[in-house]
């Protein structure tokens, strides 16, 4: 597969320590060439890309494939800092810093490091009447 990079979402990039190692991270909004498919491109201290969308979801996930297409907006920060919506139980413990993906005011999820690898924690999605 081959990906480039494309700001169909703003800002082109994001920075933080997304594994707690001390080193720099940075996450790329990014379309897969073959067709057109909208994912983010993590690289890990300049050494270690893993690329989430289209068909590349982080193991037990219930973050859909497609909802990457729909993202509006996405940010970066501490877990700490993150917004505790009604009904969140919240992020598990731990060091590093969050992606967060969003349909504005309709539904976002984080994308954080465990340890051994990439997850997604589910905030919210509010049905439209």
């Amino acid at each position: 597969l081959a990906w480039r990079p494309e700001a169909w979402v703003m800002p082109r990039l994001l920075g933080g320590d997304f594994d707690a190692d001390d080193a720099h991270d940075f996450a790329v909004p990014v379309v897969r060439e073959a067709d057109g498919q909208h994912a983010i491109a993590i690289c890990r201290a300049g050494t270690w890309t893993s690329v989430f969308g289209a068909d590349a979801i982080p193991p037990g996930s219930d973050l859909a494939p497609g909802y990457f297409n729909q993202v509006e907006a996405w940010s970066v920060g501490p877990r700490a800092d993150l917004p505790q919506y009604f009904g969140d139980t919240g992020l598990p413990a731990g060091p590093g810093d969050v992606i967060t993906i969003e349909r504005i005011e309709k539904s976002a999820y984080s994308l954080y490091w465990d340890g051994a690898g990439f997850r997604s924690h589910h905030h919210y999605t509010m049905v439209e009447p």
